[in-house]
């Protein structure tokens, strides 16, 4: 290279290999760098079409239990995406709607507002929605939604966990055939839940508790020679009117003021030994703490909802929240994509169509040596499209 200045004229001559060399580094990183955004890009891309897919796969199966002239799925995909994040990631709310309709809910608004109950006391209790859907709707449906509801029954749950020995998971998973029956006979879910708290409190597992409660009713329904003289007594002709009108807080108090705990009267009255073995629980000193804890039940209004605010801040939420997005940039890209797999479809069916005409044939043969070196080049251009969509359209 030269230059002049002034009189002075000289050459200089630099380094053209190292100028080349950088200056292809230069490029060549450049090109790195848009080919790992673009990457990133695709990839993000991907997650968030199968996000998508997976949240319209499960809206499908909702759809399924519903009438859809009746209820509006996209209307009911749009209230679920609207969810707090705090509730859970969209496939479990998902989850736990399709529950909700399958327990009963006859419109989106009923079924709505279960999986937010659910939901709320999922997260209270440390258990999933589905779960939680499932219990709460079962107490709903013995007891009857006149008197009963899934914000009723989370409460009393959330109390029973909290002054008993149970996770959400065991009562869930316990409770189920106490419930139908408790209800049958006129026994509030308070009392059955009490019960169980105290009992679960002194080490007893909780199937086991469920099984001896179960046991104390029946020993009423089916009373012994002892019991039915008992009950007769107390002016009561059968069990199942006296359970209607005292209860199990009753039921305890008749055992226990007839035997005065002794372990021998008890067995008369109650010959089965799962009955027995409860009601020893729940008498004396575990009379007190069923007592006490019935008495914490009229305090049960809104601690579901006190103890989901605890954990609405925290990094799950914030995890949610990400998700949710993902999953609603994902439905816009889907329906990019299904929008340009439909065209494709019909476009492929158009010419394979045509390629299978006379016609066509012949126009083939005539072209495939003239393109056929043009292939490499389109197999380069539709390669990478096909890379980033086959993962999508195969999920």
């Amino acid at each position: 290279m030269a230059f002049k200045a002034g009189s002075i004229y000289g050459e200089a001559r630099l380094d053209d290999k190292k100028w080349n060399s950088g200056l292809k580094r230069i490029t060549k990183g450049a090109a790195l760098a848009g080919a790992a955004i673009a990457a990133a890009f695709a990839a993000a891309f991907v997650l968030s079409v199968k996000a998508a897919n997976k949240f319209q796969k499960a809206m499908a199966n909702v759809s399924t239990l519903v009438d859809t002239a009746i209820v509006d799925m996209q209307k009911l995909s749009k209230a679920v995406l609207l969810l707090p994040p705090a509730l859970g990631e969209t496939t479990e709310l998902t989850k736990g709607l399709y529950q909700a309709f399958s327990a009963g809910a006859t419109t989106a608004k009923e079924a709505m507002k279960i999986t937010i109950d659910s939901a709320k006391f999922a997260k209270a209790a440390l258990t999933d929605t589905f779960t939680a859907v499932d219990v709460l709707t079962t107490a709903v449906n013995a007891y009857g939604k006149e008197t009963m509801d899934t914000t009723k029954a989370s409460d009393i749950f959330f109390q029973t966990i909290k002054f008993g020995k149970i996770t959400g998971e065991q009562l869930a998973a316990s409770i189920g055939t106490s419930i139908p029956l408790y209800a049958s006979v006129g026994i509030e879910l308070e009392e059955l839940t009490s019960g169980l708290a105290a009992m679960t409190k002194q080490g007893v597992d909780a199937n086991l508790a469920t099984t001896q409660l179960n046991a104390i009713v029946n020993a009423f329904l089916k009373p012994s020679g002892a019991m039915t003289e008992a009950l007769q007594n107390m002016g009561y002709e059968s069990g199942s009117t006296f359970l209607k009108a005292e209860g199990l807080a009753g039921a305890l108090k008749l055992i226990e003021t007839q035997t005065d705990g002794d372990a021998a009267a008890m067995s008369d009255l109650l010959p089965n030994i799962r009955a027995l073995r409860g009601a020893m629980a729940l008498t004396g000193v575990g009379g007190e703490e069923f007592n006490r804890v019935l008495g914490e039940m009229e305090n049960a209004t809104g601690v579901t909802e006190e103890a989901f605010a605890k954990q609405e801040k925290t990094f799950d939420t914030y995890k949610n929240s990400l998700k949710k997005v993902q999953t609603v940039v994902g439905n816009i890209g889907k329906h990019f994509v299904d929008k340009l797999t439909v065209g494709a479809t019909t476009a492929a069916e158009g010419m394979l169509a045509f390629i299978m005409s006379s016609q066509g044939m012949e126009i083939v043969a005539n072209i495939v040596g003239t393109v056929a070196g043009g292939f490499e080049l389109l197999k380069g251009i539709i390669m990478p499209i096909v890379d980033v969509l086959l993962p999508v359209l195969n999920d």
